[in-house]
């Protein structure tokens, strides 16, 4: 992956010159922002807001869910630090993408290859998100680890000093940083590939809507 997004999708009110400046409002708020997900989720919503990556999880997965709120709670301190790449310890698979440890964080990048391309990267980004203000975006489909509490969970998720945005069924909901209800799983495929699944893909609609009603 490059550090521009592979395609252009502009909203669809982007006609006319009151939408155009409409849209460059919102382009020049989200260019101080980085998101930051626990999965692809991230990236679809880069490529959709026409973003470039300025956050060096793009790629990746964080499959613990106590390593993805770690890494919330301080995201400067671990992006602060050089990224340790490391082999996977599981004896009944091989794992044929990088995998690093951010000190007590693992995040596997399951769309990269090469250690080496990967690490310059990693670092080109982690730098340009120095520069912005963190985002962070979780959905209830996204929560790879059993809780006994999942409300405790995405309260101390919502709680967090970034800004934080939170997917989820009407059950969980919370009254804690910005909570949105789950919509339709039917969303349009066309202006996305095949590489997110329809949750991701509500998901990445629901944040997308939100933000262009209420910038962050």
């Amino acid at each position: 992956m490059g550090d521009s997004n592979p395609r252009v999708c502009m909203p669809y009110y982007e006609y006319g010159a009151i939408a155009a400046m409409r849209t460059r409002h919102f382009i020049n708020i989200y260019m101080t922002l980085s998101i930051l997900s626990n999965t692809c989720v991230g990236s679809g919503l880069y490529q959709k807001l026409n973003m470039q990556y300025n956050c060096p999880l793009i790629g990746s997965l964080i499959l613990n869910d106590d390593d993805w709120l770690r890494l919330c709670e301080r995201p400067q301190y671990y992006f602060s630090l050089e990224p340790k790449f490391i082999k996977s310890e599981d004896k009944y698979r091989s794992w044929n993408y990088p995998i690093v440890m951010l000190e007590d964080v693992r995040i596997d990048f399951i769309h990269e290859t090469n250690d080496s391309v990967l690490y310059e990267k990693y670092k080109r980004r982690a730098k340009r998100f120095f520069n912005t203000e963190p985002c962070l975006v979780w959905s209830y489909y996204e929560m790879f680890s059993y809780h006994d509490n999942y409300h405790l969970v995405i309260d101390k998720f919502l709680s967090f000093e970034a800004k934080t945005i939170f997917v989820g069924p009407e059950d969980f909901k919370s009254e804690k940083g910005q909570y949105i209800i789950e919509g339709d799983q039917n969303v349009e495929r066309d202006s996305y590939g095949v590489t997110f699944t329809n949750f991701q893909l509500m998901i990445i609609e629901r944040v997308i809507g939100f933000l262009n009603q209420s910038p962050l």
